[in-house]
């Protein structure tokens, strides 16, 4: 994981730094379905398949308002807000912007973090030569 300071406002006014993930690439999902396919007996192609199979499923099932478990994949969730209306009858479905909140697994969390120390210990590495 690759992270950079930015400057950034505080809420009482002053200048300060934030943290902010950058990505340089992406994994696209041909890629990923090759890589995941290396020392199975599924191709590239019916793991893509089988991904797009399971995507058609999660879809029906959040249209129904379910929350579905995907295991290592984490749980996907849908949701939706609006803004004020006065009264319940004034809603349109204009008004309502719906979403879907993704958990991810407590590995996917690992992951993501042990990125983020691999970033901050090169950074006092940096810190520590810019010293001398």
């Amino acid at each position: 994981m690759k992270l950079k300071t930015i400057h950034k406002k505080m809420p009482n006014g002053s200048k300060g730094f934030a943290v902010i993930a950058v990505a340089d690439n992406r994994m696209e999902f041909e890629e990923m379905c090759k890589r995941a396919s290396t020392g199975t007996t599924f191709s590239a192609y019916e793991m893509k398949a089988a991904v797009e199979i399971l995507a058609q499923e999660v879809n029906h099932y959040l249209q129904r308002g379910l929350i579905v478990d995907l295991g290592p994949l984490g749980i996907y969730q849908p949701t939706a807000k609006s803004g004020m209306k006065p009264t319940a009858e004034d809603f349109t479905w204009h008004d309502v912007k719906a979403n879907v909140s993704i958990r991810p697994t407590r590995e996917m969390v690992r992951a993501a973090d042990s990125g983020k120390k691999r970033w901050l210990n090169g950074k006092k590495l940096q810190d520590e030569d810019k010293d001398e």
